[in-house]
């Protein structure tokens, strides 16, 4: 299963999109709900003073075996 996200300057999920899965809709609930849930920390502003901007786009992947 793969996410794609954006988190901002505080640390919050933005955008949350699912773009691939396995059509197993418990995975994918329990996946986005991790992701929903967990603790991000603010970025540090080093990071944004490299980037340019004020947010981070992540794309993760998983594989689940049940």
């Amino acid at each position: 299963m793969k996410v794609t996200f954006r988190l901002d300057r505080q640390g919050r999920v933005k955008g949350l999109k699912v773009v691939s899965t396995n059509s197993n809709p418990w995975v994918q609930e329990t996946a986005t709900r991790m992701i929903r849930v967990a603790k991000f920390p603010p970025i540090p502003k080093k990071v944004i003073a490299e980037q340019g901007h004020d947010w981070v786009d992540v794309e993760a992947e998983w594989s689940f075996r049940i």
